[in-house]
């Protein structure tokens, strides 16, 4: 993994793009290599899940989400609450983890997030069906 700050920050004008620098920050890639998925979140809520695991299938790599910890040694994305969050005004922030714990965030602040809402992990397509399956931790069970 590579740290990368987010080359887009939130504002009333634009998305940031701390989501695609999570993937480029996992696989060691330029954040302009990775698709701007942050401009597809809002337009397409239940499609933009799909092209991002089509994106990744082409790195031999298969996103799997999750909203609960997951024991897993390698690194994933943890999103949630931004702490740039206001009233009436929730914006999602996404972060890297490894071993239940933040490893690295995008944002300039380095404040992480607030609240640990749904988890992305990555598995190999090649991966064995016993590595392909971590389990989940007592800290959260999954709904």
């Amino acid at each position: 993994m590579i740290p990368l700050a987010q080359t887009k920050l939130h504002s009333d004008t634009q998305k940031g793009n701390c989501f695609a620098t999570c993937i480029a920050s996992i696989l060691e890639l330029p954040i302009e290599a990775v698709p701007a998925f942050e401009e597809l979140f809002e337009t397409y809520p239940t499609q933009w899940f799909g092209w991002c695991r089509r994106y990744l299938a082409g790195w031999g790599i298969m996103p799997v989400q999750r909203d609960a910890h997951l024991s897993y040694d390698s690194y994933y994305i943890a999103n949630g609450a931004s702490p740039r969050s206001r009233e009436g005004n929730l914006i999602l922030h996404s972060v890297i983890y490894l071993n239940g714990k933040m490893a690295h965030d995008p944002h300039p602040s380095g404040d992480g997030i607030l609240s640990e809402d749904s988890f992305i992990y990555f598995l190999s397509l090649n991966q064995s069906p016993a590595k392909a399956n971590p389990q989940i931790s007592n800290d959260k069970k999954e709904s």
